[in-house]
């Protein structure tokens, strides 16, 4: 064991100093484009913006406890048509984007506490089960040209120790820089520079967790005065939106939501903060264009469980839907036609009959798979008729996946891929409805 934890100091607090600078952009609230460029300097490089210099400043006045890295950022002007760094383009805003990747929980697990084990092969050693598989999923997503890039939440797995002589996930792991990079940025990096991103927070982002990170690396939003300080930790961000030409994004934080509000104050005040967050959201939906709901945790949608009696299946998601009841409404806009969630490592996809825009989750892009939602499994619970969906309007897959959206004559169809590229499934957002079609022609 002391080799094991002597190899992790040496990994974790001397870190590769020659490897190249990580940059992209991404999009916060107010439409804003941000560059940012994480680096190992002292000081924030130079971008190019319309071919000329453009400072970058670093985000805080300092990193947070095991972050060894400069995180630099810049608002780009509304005028920008092109932006460099290092000599290679970064990516853009377009106003009318035609494809759109999604995808959610894309970290390598490595659960090993109190005798609970249960990991990933993240470095792909044979012997060590399947291979953790984002890194596949990040180019294949990259060599499908998107035009944006949503990312539902759960970058972070490495939360433990790897158990001793396991090879498949040996390395860096906690709070800290390595982690984030070889469970995010270090797999990620060609789809970094490919396309704008859309960055939701996650529950393994949540105060509790790896919430030092996602604020300091991917949050979009400003950082407070003292951030790293544990009572600083903001359990809910401000909704906002995201308006293109003829789509809206809607943006919530649910990182820190419990399952159920129980009975404690702090349950209860959750609730009044996420009613405030639908009521937010339901005003910002726009009634000239399609309006998308992002979010990490899926208000709607089955988790399964292993039990002693197999398989089970609970509801989702008892605090969002009493914060949705507690709205004037007591529901969403009409004007929201989709909602996208991650969280559950499958593939999910609900159509309702009473009104509500359908549901998709997508969190099954690297992150061990959660137990299949079988048809026997289903016929033996009655989680279906609590949701209230038929079952014909559920569809599920517990492959890994990535979706693309892609904009059609008839509307947006999101299709399914499997990690050798093949397409399982096919849907066209239409009236609040998720039509099963054949995949769009290549």
């Amino acid at each position: 064991m002391f080799g094991f934890v002597f190899w992790f100091l040496v990994t974790a607090f001397n870190p590769d100093t020659t490897a190249p600078d990580y940059a992209w952009t991404e999009m916060g609230a107010n439409n804003r484009q941000i560059v940012r460029v994480i680096t190992r300097e002292k000081t924030c490089p130079t971008i190019q913006v319309n071919g000329k210099p453009h400072p970058l400043t670093p985000r805080g006045e300092n990193p947070p406890p095991n972050f060894d890295v400069l995180v630099c950022e810049c608002d780009l002007p509304q005028n920008t048509q092109t932006v460099g760094f290092q000599g290679k383009p970064l990516p853009v805003v377009k106003r009318k984007p035609r494809r759109i990747a999604i995808i959610g929980d894309t970290g390598c697990r490595i659960l090993n506490i109190e005798g609970i084990v249960d990991v990933q092969n993240c470095n792909g050693v044979k012997g060590y089960g399947t291979p953790w598989p984002f890194a596949q999923v990040a180019d294949a997503v990259a060599a499908g040209k998107p035009d944006l890039i949503i990312h539902l939440g759960d970058y972070h797995y490495r939360e433990f120790p790897c158990p001793e002589g396991n090879k498949g996930c040996a390395g860096p792991y906690g709070n800290n820089w390595p982690a984030w990079e070889a469970d995010f940025f270090a797999p990620a990096r060609n789809l970094l520079a490919a396309a704008p991103w859309v960055f939701i927070r996650g529950n393994h982002e949540s105060c509790s967790r790896a919430w030092r990170g996602w604020f300091y690396l991917l949050d979009p939003g400003p950082l407070p005065a003292n951030p790293w300080q544990s009572d600083q930790c903001p359990m809910i961000s401000p909704a906002y939106g995201l308006s293109f030409t003829d789509l809206h994004l809607l943006v919530q934080d649910s990182a820190n939501v419990p399952h159920s509000p129980g009975n404690d104050p702090k349950g209860k005040a959750l609730v009044g903060q996420y009613a405030a967050s639908y009521t937010r959201l339901n005003s910002l939906a726009s009634a000239d264009r399609e309006n998308w709901l992002l979010t990490h945790e899926p208000i709607w949608g089955i988790q399964p469980g292993k039990t002693e009696q197999g398989t089970e299946l609970f509801p989702l998601q008892l605090t969002l839907q009493a914060a949705l009841k507690q709205t004037a409404a007591g529901a969403f806009s009409p004007h929201i036609g989709l909602l996208l969630s991650g969280h559950v490592h499958l593939f999910e996809a609900l159509n309702f009959t009473d009104g509500r825009p359908p549901m998709m989750i997508i969190g099954n892009s690297g992150t061990k798979r959660s137990p299949a939602i079988t048809p026997e499994v289903l016929a033996q619970s009655n989680i279906l008729k609590t949701l209230g969906v038929t079952p014909e309007n559920f569809h599920t897959e517990d492959a890994f996946n990535y979706a693309m959206a892609e904009a059609t004559p008839a509307g947006w169809q999101v299709t399914l891929y499997q990690l050798d590229g093949s397409i399982s499934q096919s849907f066209l957002v239409k009236n609040k409805q998720l039509q099963p079609k054949s995949p769009p022609k290549k």
